[in-house]
């Protein structure tokens, strides 16, 4: 099963109506990717103007994904296995857990 659903808040503008950055902030973070490239989630982090949680949080209500914080999260090494390396790193993912034919991955930036 393919889950996908139609985005239509920008990450910046989530995080302006949650009131976790203000105009200035995202302006700033914009004007650093612009000119350094990466995400707009890397910047405001880097900036001091969001959490990862901040980010987490609201990237989890954009995609619809469920938010899984792996801090006390026991991963089968077996699991980790599925995904190869090289395709892993690629794409940020990592396989937490399966159950029959359905494998649940976690994943850096959506």
């Amino acid at each position: 099963m393919i889950y996908r659903r139609f985005i239509t808040k920008k990450l910046g503008q989530l995080l302006l109506e949650r009131k976790i950055i203000n105009k200035q902030q995202l302006e700033r973070a914009l004007e650093l990717q612009k000119a350094e490239g990466g995400f707009l989630s890397q910047c405001l982090i880097r900036l001091r103007a969001a959490t990862e949680a901040d980010i987490a949080g609201c990237l989890s209500s954009q995609y619809g994904f469920p938010y899984l914080p792996l801090k006390n999260y026991i991963i089968d090494p077996r699991i980790i296995k599925i995904i190869p390396a090289a395709m892993a790193r690629q794409f940020d993912v990592i396989p937490i857990d399966k159950i029959n034919d359905l494998l649940t991955i976690v994943m850096v930036d959506p």
